[in-house]
């Protein structure tokens, strides 16, 4: 389902967001606080890839080849383990697609066809070693037009870790 549009630079929350109550002592919510700005909204989609990219999902423990459709449900959230891998040795075009099949599958602000997932290649020096730089590009859905999204990723392959940094302007 796609995020709602209301006024040129409001737009709905995630469905997460709506159902979480951030002033529980309040009975109602104020009409301004059922929308957010466009830039809450970039923030928001961050932090969801960021917990995306910083799950391992069940595939690796889990054979989904009789239930394809767990397969891209919530039950298997997440992306394989990549700590652990020797940057020299694993194929990089299989990383990209993966990423690129798991933000698809469970991210839907990002408009799928313009999804660009890129391994960057590594900086020389002892603080790039066993790390992985992505660069993660799309478009946000949202009305009247989409929003750029540019990201540079950073996976730490010794524990797994990934940071998302947004680089695209506001």
């Amino acid at each position: 389902m796609k995020p709602h549009s209301v006024r040129s630079n409001r737009l709905m929350p995630a469905l997460l967001d709506r159902l979480t109550d951030h002033a529980p002592q309040s009975s109602s919510e104020a009409p301004h606080e059922r929308l957010i700005s466009r830039s809450d909204f970039r923030e928001s989609v961050l932090r969801d890839l960021s917990w995306l990219l910083n799950t391992v999902n069940a595939e690796s423990t889990t054979d989904f080849e009789q239930a394809e459709r767990a397969r891209v449900s919530v039950v298997n959230f997440g992306i394989p383990a990549l700590s652990g891998r020797q940057l020299a040795a694993a194929d990089w075009k299989e990383v990209e697609a993966t990423l690129r099949t798991a933000i698809a599958t469970f991210e839907p602000r990002i408009l799928p066809e313009s999804l660009e997932i890129r391994v960057l290649p590594p900086v020389a020096g002892l603080a790039s070693r066993n790390r992985l730089s992505l660069e993660i590009r799309g478009q946000l859905w949202s009305e009247p037009y989409p929003m750029e999204l540019l990201l540079r990723s950073h996976v730490d392959l010794e524990c797994g870790q990934v940071s998302l940094e947004n680089v695209a302007r506001s």
